[in-house]
């Protein structure tokens, strides 16, 4: 009977040391998993931030065009009053 108690003991202890293993090991991936998390969030930060900068730049590609398109239309207006003076 001392026998099988020693025995269950020992499981006992075995089983408590690996219960503290698997809790550490769970606590150790759970910040492993939080600090995934954050870079993820950062990247998508990024990439938003990126993703409005290059819509920016679009915005004032397009803006610009219109401007010279405009600066081209009364130069030429310009060329044709000075072809009628002329």
């Amino acid at each position: 009977m001392e026998e099988k108690i020693r025995v269950v003991s020992q499981k006992v202890e075995l089983l408590q040391q690996e219960n503290k293993l698997l809790h550490d090991e769970n606590h150790k991936l759970n910040k492993e998993l939080k600090l995934r998390e954050k870079l993820i969030r950062e990247m998508e930060d990024q990439r938003t931030l990126f993703s409005d900068q290059e819509d920016t730049a679009k915005v004032s590609s397009r803006k610009m065009e219109q401007t010279l398109d405009q600066y081209i239309k009364q130069v030429d207006q310009c060329i044709d009053l000075v072809k009628n003076i002329g």
